[in-house]
């Protein structure tokens, strides 16, 4: 990767990743100022959250044109359409727990793992074309 290319790549990242996750924090943190709840309770809403910018992120990344020249756009449409279908299997998986489980520090701590996976997976992929 050129020097050209790993600038983009950076921007690519903050742009895409590193700014909306910031600010889905500091809606979160409004969002507990308007109605105070458990700490596990708002971490398995911030995970749904996380799905659902993981998958705008994916969007906004798999569309650039820098990554449709990496995968092609047959591979870049395909990764975008597996990378979604993960993150909504991530999705209803913290439903699930919610719905089952309530709320608990296991439940808070899984949907967690579950929503930064949503967000890192179509970073890493960034990297890796």
């Amino acid at each position: 990767m050129n020097r050209l290319e790993s600038r983009f790549v950076g921007r690519l990242i903050v742009g895409s990743v590193v700014i909306p996750f910031l600010f889905v924090l500091v809606m979160s943190g409004l969002e507990y100022l308007a109605k105070p709840r458990p700490l596990w309770e708002l971490m398995s809403d911030v995970a749904w959250h996380l799905c659902i910018l993981g998958i705008g992120m994916t969007g906004g990344i798999f569309s650039t044109p820098a990554m449709v020249k990496g995968w092609a756009a047959e591979g870049s449409l395909l990764a975008a359409v597996i990378v979604i279908a993960i993150n909504l299997g991530a999705g209803i998986g913290i439903q699930v727990l919610k719905r089952n489980l309530g709320t608990s520090r296991l439940v808070g701590n899984s949907c967690m793992t579950l929503g930064i996976f949503a967000v890192a997976l179509p970073s890493a992929l960034t990297f890796w074309r």
